[in-house]
């Protein structure tokens, strides 16, 4: 694994890999899922444009679902050969997807509850990314602060890029980049994913007003500048 990725496991994981033991216990090729694995906007160009211009090796991704940018991410570090993206994520969708029939097949319950954490290991392991990424299983604030220092360690950690695609709902974006902006440095870059108008009815999945509403109000009231192409924002702190 890369330097950068042995200290987060050092820290966080008492020096033990997440993905350790996984293709033993469970078989990649059966629980791995790419049915729509590089769609949402997981290949945009601010992606890897961020990743260029901040010559960035500690990237954090907030919703991650399947895997599909945090792969797509991991393999430009793998080109360089150092950095990791950090994947933050509960593996339990919002209350915009638990029961919304179109991802009913990707949550892959089991008892009830949401099963997609599986699939995402045997994508990353699939596409052998998997010493490039770390994940950390908690909802976007307690892993936040859990990065930011605000535990009872004190491990504090800066990223070079964080995209944010996790609840869509308002306030919780706003809450989400407040925690983030203790993350960041000056240079950083935070990307927004869905930052577009659908017309969707308020709640409904593709409701992505508040996405709009939380990160404008973030950019005025905290001085980032804000640009955005279809369906991403970037923000970046004028200095």
């Amino acid at each position: 694994m890369t330097k950068q990725k042995k200290d987060l496991v050092d820290k966080l994981y008492y020096g033990k890999d997440p993905f350790q033991g996984f293709a033993e216990k469970y078989d990649v090729d059966k629980e791995k899922d790419l049915h729509d694995l590089f769609a949402w906007n997981s290949q945009h160009e601010y992606l890897h444009d961020s990743l260029d211009k901040t010559k960035g090796s500690w990237i954090l991704e907030l919703g991650v679902w399947k895997g599909g940018s945090a792969i797509h991410l991991a393999k430009k570090l793998k080109e360089k050969g150092e950095g990791v993206v950090v994947c933050l994520d509960s593996w339990l969708g919002c209350q915009l997807l638990f029961n919304h029939n179109g991802v009913q097949s990707s949550l892959k319950k089991e008892f009830g509850r949401p099963d997609i954490w599986k699939a995402f290991y045997s994508n990353i392991i699939y596409h052998d990314v998997q010493n490039y990424i770390l994940p950390i299983h908690l909802d976007s604030i307690s892993g936040l602060r859990l990065l930011n220092g605000k535990h009872r360690n004190g491990y504090k950690f800066y990223f070079d890029v964080v995209h944010h695609d996790a609840t869509h709902v308002s306030p919780y974006l706003y809450n989400d980049l407040i925690e983030v902006k203790d993350l960041v440095l000056d240079d950083s870059h935070i990307l927004v994913d869905d930052y577009i108008q659908t017309g969707a009815p308020e709640f409904d999945a593709m409701d992505f007003s508040g996405v709009i509403k939380d990160t404008n109000n973030f950019a005025r009231e905290f001085n980032y500048s804000l640009e955005s192409k279809p369906n991403k924002a970037r923000l970046i702190k004028n200095v």
